[in-house]
């Protein structure tokens, strides 16, 4: 029988750099941000929302950490190219990028028959396309430079499944999903790691204005799961945190729900 493999050290990202985008969300983004700081990287937050970001800023400071920020409009391509480049040369090499903006579901409740291509458009612009946008600013200075890094992009447990009356947001979260595992075929023989995040009900604004509006009712509704409650975005953070890091060193292509 071989020795058990000697239990690791905490996770360490000092002197390396990681890009949040939603990073000023106030909710997973903002628990990212702050637990990847606290791992000892310096943190670029994309954000759309300039109060959240003052407050993420403030929150990686306080551990001694780098901070910087910017804010776009993240259906915007040249916007958010813009706004990436302006943070990579900030913060100098970026081994880590973790792309969490996602839309409201109830922003754009509609069945299939009555979807509007408009919004289905406008949906998948926000959930999908930054996110192939800031992969490609990341990756492609790390391919060229050789070096290896990690994306982690936070899909949805409705990139699972399907669910009633949110196809666009639906179609944008299998989209994410699909897009992972190309991007971690691809850049893999490069060192460049691709993981999904899939989180279930979690504790943000988002779900908090979603369709249920009964506590009592919502709270059944988690109550369901297998672990019967609603989660926190630090959980989420905690999983992030195990993919950016060298922990992880053969992980590429997963999806963790």
């Amino acid at each position: 029988m071989t020795d058990a493999p000697a239990v690791p050290p905490a996770v360490d990202l000092t002197g390396r750099a990681a890009v949040v985008v939603g990073g000023g969300g106030g909710g997973i983004g903002s628990a990212v941000a702050v637990l990847l700081a606290r791992a000892g990287a310096d943190i670029g937050a994309l954000t759309y929302e300039p109060e959240h970001a003052a407050e993420t800023i403030a929150a990686v400071e306080r551990l001694g950490r780098r901070c910087v920020a910017s804010t776009t409009d993240v259906t915007d391509e040249d916007a958010v190219r813009a706004a990436m480049r302006s943070l990579l040369e900030t913060l100098g090499e970026t081994r880590h990028l973790v792309n969490v903006v996602g839309g409201s579901l109830v922003d754009d409740w509609y069945t299939v028959d009555r979807l509007p291509t408009a919004t289905f458009d406008r949906v998948l612009g926000r959930n999908l396309r930054y996110a192939l946008v800031s992969c490609q600013e990341v990756a492609r200075p790390l391919l060229e430079a050789g070096t290896p890094g990690s994306i982690v992009n936070i899909s949805s447990i409705a990139g699972q499944v399907g669910v009633a009356g949110v196809g666009a947001y639906v179609a944008s979260k299998h989209a994410v999903r699909g897009l992972t595992k190309t991007a971690a075929f691809e850049l893999g023989r490069d060192g460049i790691r691709v993981n999904s995040v899939h989180p279930g009900g979690i504790d943000t604004d988002m779900t908090r204005g979603g369709p249920i509006e009964d506590p009592a009712e919502r709270d059944a509704v988690y109550a369901s799961y297998p672990i019967a409650r609603i989660g926190e975005p630090e959980e989420v953070a905690n999983v992030v945190l195990f993919l950016a890091s060298d922990e992880s060193s053969y992980c590429t292509g997963g999806e963790y729900l």
